[in-house]
């Protein structure tokens, strides 16, 4: 009996091997596809998860890679890959938010806000004396530079809006090459890249600082050229020389720390900058002015009334 039994079993077996496979219908995976993108949609506009968006929307495109949601599923990605890319930036997470930068250049190698927004991760990190990354954000600050100079303008910007914030994008750009080239000591290099951000932007403030830095090297220079003379030489066309250079040099001092003083007043984050500049501007224009030691608090009032850029007359 327990020999039939298993005779018929393994018949039974045979007969389900060799039944037919029923084919899903076209209704069936028209579903499945929808099942499929409802997921992207749900954690991007329900759950507003970027994390899950990104995957569930990578999944859908590895499987329906000419799919009826292809276009939103893309689209789906960008805004996921955005939000990711934020996220990353705020936590500080450079390298990060670089890597996901890179990826969306992958698919819109000329989107000029995201190579703008690496720039500005450089310029970011570059401020906190962190330095990878400095060759790619070199190159993504020429690619954006070439893109707005060739009429480019994010879809988000009114030609309005779009012609004060690309003087700012420009400033910016022009800030972060002259920090890099301040790092590797090419001070000329970085003073004329400096000059020419503000020539975009010109009262800001942390610009300015960058500046003052390299004038109050100069001056140093300029000081210690003087103080190593002989007094002979002191005393003839070598020392008047010397002086000169040393006095514009100190001009050169009191005017940028003034523009600093000037430019972040009321600001926040400058507490640090403004007590050395005005340090500085007290003892330096008090040393050229013995007339009017006081005299920096008006240049300050002028300099916030005329806002002209450094070299300027006002």
């Amino acid at each position: 009996m327990k020999r039939h039994l298993t005779i018929i079993a393994t018949v039974l077996f045979a007969v389900i091997l060799a039944a037919p496979v029923m084919a899903q219908t076209d209704e069936e995976k028209d579903k499945i596809e929808y099942d499929t993108y409802m997921r992207v949609h749900n954690a991007g506009n329900v759950d507003r998860d970027s994390a899950k968006t990104l995957a569930y929307a990578k999944d859908y495109l590895a499987k329906y890679p000419a799919g009826k949601y292809i276009d939103r599923a893309k689209g789906a990605i960008q805004w996921a890959l955005n939000d990711q890319f934020s996220i990353e930036f705020g936590k500080g997470n450079f390298d990060g938010a670089m890597t996901i930068g890179k990826e969306i250049l992958e698919s819109d190698p000329s989107n000029l806000l995201t190579h703008y927004q690496l720039v500005f991760v450089g310029d970011t990190q570059f401020a906190q004396d962190k330095w990878n990354n400095t060759d790619e954000v070199l190159l993504h600050a020429d690619k954006a530079e070439q893109l707005i100079k060739a009429g480019g303008k994010p879809v988000t910007f009114d030609d309005a809006q779009w012609g004060t914030e690309k003087n700012n994008w420009l400033a910016i750009i022009y800030r972060t090459r002259a920090r890099v080239a301040q790092k590797n000591q090419k001070m000329d290099d970085a003073l004329e890249l400096y000059k020419k951000s503000i020539e975009f932007a010109p009262t800001d403030a942390t610009t300015l600082y960058g500046m003052s830095a390299i004038y109050s090297q100069k001056y140093t220079i300029a000081r210690d050229a003087y103080d190593k003379l002989p007094q002979d030489k002191k005393e003839g066309e070598a020392g008047a020389a010397a002086i000169e250079n040393l006095n514009k040099a100190i001009d050169d001092v009191i005017e940028i720390f003034a523009r600093v003083l000037a430019f972040s007043d009321g600001k926040p984050g400058f507490d640090s900058a403004r007590k050395t500049a005005q340090g500085n501007l007290v003892a330096l224009y008090a040393f050229r002015h013995k007339d009017k030691p006081d005299g920096w608090q008006e240049l300050i009032a002028q300099i916030k009334a005329a806002k002209a850029q450094p070299g300027q007359k006002n």
